[in-house]
């Protein structure tokens, strides 16, 4: 299996403040209610490593009103500074979810 990335939607404006990092990418989501949206786990991790320049250190599943999230626990290498970085994953699971009306 390969994987694919797509700079186009890595490199994409969004109009956030960087914070001082390289290009438009916004500051790192930190609650499931402000949570990027993903397509795979390893879409994940790329953007981390990528975008953001910061180190996975951990992976969480986590459930919320109806919805699933990865939480990713970050370290930026520059600083040292750990924190939380939030996906929403409801793409990627739904293929676990059992189809209505079967």
């Amino acid at each position: 299996m390969s994987f694919r990335i797509d700079h186009s939607i890595i490199g994409a404006p969004t109009g956030h403040s960087t914070s001082g990092r390289q290009g438009n990418i916004p500051p790192p989501a930190k609650s499931p209610e402000t949570a990027w949206f993903v397509v795979t786990t390893t879409e994940e991790y790329i953007f981390v490593a990528r975008a953001l320049e910061l180190k996975a250190k951990s992976q969480a599943y986590v459930p919320k009103d109806g919805h699933g999230y990865d939480r990713l626990e970050v370290v930026d290498p520059k600083t040292n500074q750990a924190q939380s970085v939030w996906f929403n994953t409801d793409v990627d699971m739904g293929m676990y979810k059992p189809l209505k009306g079967r």
